[in-house]
């Protein structure tokens, strides 16, 4: 199933970062007598051969940066608005979709139960 099926047209675009040279570019966590040393040897390697900000350059991680302070915040308000809107329709979509439906098995069952005949039977 393909995601513009999963999610319409609320889903557009992707954003694509090469996430441990990012961590690695970012990161001022690592210690070097812990049990993250690891990290912090590779840490210490890939800044030997790039500054952070090349290592961030590369990684597309300031791409990133920019695109969530810029273009994903812009006008933040009107694009929650938007998507309570959105939200609230669907909603209601669905409840009137019930209603109808319970509407559709109440007559059904009316219609099949009782009337028939169009009499009633007197009891004495």
């Amino acid at each position: 199933m393909q995601k513009e099926q999963v999610f319409g047209k609320y889903y557009e675009g992707h954003k694509v970062i090469a996430g441990r040279a990012a961590f690695l570019s970012v990161a001022t966590c690592l210690l070097e007598n812990s049990q993250i040393c690891r990290d912090y040897e590779e840490q210490k390697k890939f800044l030997e051969m790039f500054s952070r900000q090349e290592l961030e350059h590369k990684s597309l991680f300031d791409a990133f940066i920019y695109f969530i302070l810029g273009d994903l915040i812009k006008d933040y308000k009107e694009k929650i608005k938007k998507a309570n809107y959105t939200k609230a329709w669907k909603l209601t979509q669905s409840l009137i979709d019930t209603v109808n439906t319970c509407q559709k098995k109440t007559r059904r069952f009316f219609r099949g139960n009782h009337g028939k005949s169009g009499k009633s039977k007197k009891t004495n």
